[in-house]
C-alpha cells in the first residue's frame, strides 16, 4: 500500500500526525460560563503528550460534576489556569495535526470559549459521529443516518477495551485505541474504502489546442454520454517538466486532455506503487465530454480495479491482530454484553438526548423476553386451532369464538411489547 496507514488512506493524516485530547469540566455549557478541569493530549497510540489540572476562575464549586469526573476544588487549587497552559496546548493541538476527539466539537468549543482556540483546528476527526454511523443499539431519532451517539464506554466495550472512564488521561487513551480499532472495523471500512477510490479515480486532465479541437468534433458527433475511454502513459513535452510521465486520455485515436505534471500519486496509490515502480502503461477509463462555448471539458474516472482495496483491506486485518481485536467482532460484542458499566456518562460526553441504553441491560433483559415470547406464541396457535377444529366440527357457537380471540389478542400483545 502507498500510504503508510490506513489513517492516511482514510483522513490523509497518517498515525505518527494524529494528535488525540479529552478536556473534564465544570458543565456541559462550553460558551455559558463552563470552564475546563482537565486536559489530557495524547499520540494515536495512547501514550501521553501533556497532562495537567486546571484551575478555574469562576467557578469555587461543581458539584455535579464532581459527581462524574471526580475532580474537586481541592484537587485544582494549585493547577495552574487554562491561560497558563495555552501555549502548550497551542504547540501539541495545532499545525499540520489530525486532531481526534469524542465528541470533539464539544472539547474543542470547550478550548474555544477559553481562548486557547482563536480558530477552530483544520482538521478534526470525531470518533463518537464516526463509530455512530455503523453501531448502535437502536435507530437515530429524528431520521439522522446511522445509529444514536453511543458513550465512549460502550465504543471502548465493542472492541474489547476497559478502561476508567471520566478520567481525562484515560479518555484519551481510549479515544486513541477506538480511533485505530474504527479505521480497521469491517463495517467501517468499506465504505471508507469506496470514498477514497470514488476520489483516486477521478483524474484530472488540462486541455490543448488539438485536444480542444477533438472534444469539439466527438461532441458535436453526439458523444456527450459517458464513453469508454483510456489513458495511455506518454510524456512532458514542454517546461520545466519535459521527459517526465503524464497520461493523455484518448477516445479511440484521439487525444481529448493531457494530465498535468506531477499528479501521478493518486494513480500510484490506486496499483500501490512506489515511485521507483513503473507505471501502467494503459488504464481504463470512462470520459464525459462537454463544450461550454469554445472552452471544452473533458471529466476523467478510471474504471480499473487497482490493489489499493485489496491493500486496505490486508492492512486492516494486520491492525486487529496488533490491537487484538477478532476479524469476528460479534465475538466481543457478545463478551462485552454481561460487562458492567463503568459509570454514567461524562458531562459533555455525548448530548443528553442522544444516549443509548447499556449493552449490559440490553442482554438482561432481551434473552428472557425471548423465550416467553416463544411461550405465548404456541399457546396463542393451540388457542387458535381449538377454536377452528370446534367451528369446522360443526360445533359453532361464540364459545369457540373465545380461543380464537383470546389467541389473536395473546399473539398481537407479544408482538407490540418485543418492539
Amino acid at each position: 500500500m502507498r500510504y503508510s496507514d490506513l489513517s492516511e488512506a482514510i483522513t490523509g493524516f497518517p498515525l505518527d500526525r494524529v494528535v488525540v485530547f479529552d478536556t473534564e469540566t465544570t458543565g456541559k455549557d462550553p460558551y455559558g460560563g463552563d470552564e475546563v478541569l482537565s486536559i489530557a493530549i495524547c499520540d494515536a497510540y495512547g501514550n501521553i503528550l501533556f497532562s495537567s489540572l486546571v484551575r478555574p476562575t469562576r467557578h469555587s464549586s461543581w458539584p455535579d460534576a464532581q459527581q462524574v469526573n471526580g475532580i474537586s476544588p481541592r484537587d485544582v487549587r494549585d493547577a495552574p489556569t487554562i491561560g497558563q497552559i495555552t501555549p502548550e496546548i497551542r504547540d501539541h493541538l495545532l499545525g499540520n495535526k489530525l486532531v481526534v476527539g469524542y465528541n470533539v466539537s464539544f472539547d474543542i468549543q470547550m478550548l474555544h470559549s477559553a481562548g486557547v482556540f482563536e480558530e477552530w483546528p483544520g482538521a478534526t476527526f470525531d470518533v463518537m459521529r464516526e463509530f455512530a454511523t455503523v453501531h448502535g443499539t437502536r435507530r437515530a431519532p429524528y431520521g439522522d443516518p446511522g445509529y444514536a451517539w453511543s458513550s465512549l464506554t460502550d465504543c471502548a466495550r465493542q472492541y474489547g477495551y476497559r478502561f476508567n472512564a471520566h478520567d481525562g488521561r484515560e479518555d484519551a487513551k481510549a479515544t486513541a485505541y477506538c480511533y485505530r480499532a474504527l479505521l480497521c472495523d469491517e463495517k467501517y471500512l468499506p465504505g471508507r474504502i469506496d470514498a477514497v477510490l470514488s476520489r483516486i479515480r477521478r483524474v484530472g486532465v488540462g486541455q490543448t489546442k488539438a485536444t480542444t479541437s477533438n472534444v469539439e468534433a466527438l461532441v458535436d458527433s453526439g458523444m456527450t454520454s459517458s464513453i469508454k475511454a483510456e489513458l495511455r502513459l506518454g510524456t512532458t513535452t514542454r517546461g520545466a517538466n519535459a521527459g517526465s510521465p503524464r497520461y493523455e486520455c484518448f477516445v479511440g485515436d484521439r487525444c481529448v486532455g493531457v494530465q498535468g505534471s506531477g499528479q501521478l500519486d493518486d494513480i500510484r496509490a490506486l496499483y500501490s506503487l512506489s515511485d521507483d515502480d513503473p507505471l501502467p502503461k494503459s488504464i481504463p477509463c470512462k470520459a464525459l465530454l462537454s463544450m461550454t462555448g469554445k472552452a471544452a471539458r473533458c471529466s476523467v474516472k478510471i474504471t480499473a480495479r487497482g490493489k489499493l482495496r485489496e491493500d486496505m483491506m490486508g492492512a486492516a486485518r494486520n491492525d486487529r491482530l496488533v490491537l487484538g481485536i477478532p476479524d469476528n467482532p460479534a465475538k466481543i460484542a457478545t463478551i462485552a454484553t454481561v460487562a458492567k458499566t463503568s459509570g454514567p456518562v461524562e458531562a459533555g460526553n455525548v448530548p443528553h438526548d442522544r444516549q443509548i441504553p447499556t449493552h449490559s441491560k440490553d442482554a438482561l433483559q432481551k434473552a428472557p423476553r425471548k423465550k416467553t415470547g416463544l411461550a405465548f406464541k404456541i399457546a396463542a396457535v393451540f388457542l387458535a386451532l381449538l377454536g377452528l377444529s370446534g367451528m369446522l366440527g360443526r360445533n359453532t357457537g361464540e364459545a369457540y369464538l373465545a380461543p380464537i380471540l383470546i389467541g389473536a389478542g395473546v399473539f398481537l400483545w407479544v408482538k407490540g411489547s418485543r418492539r
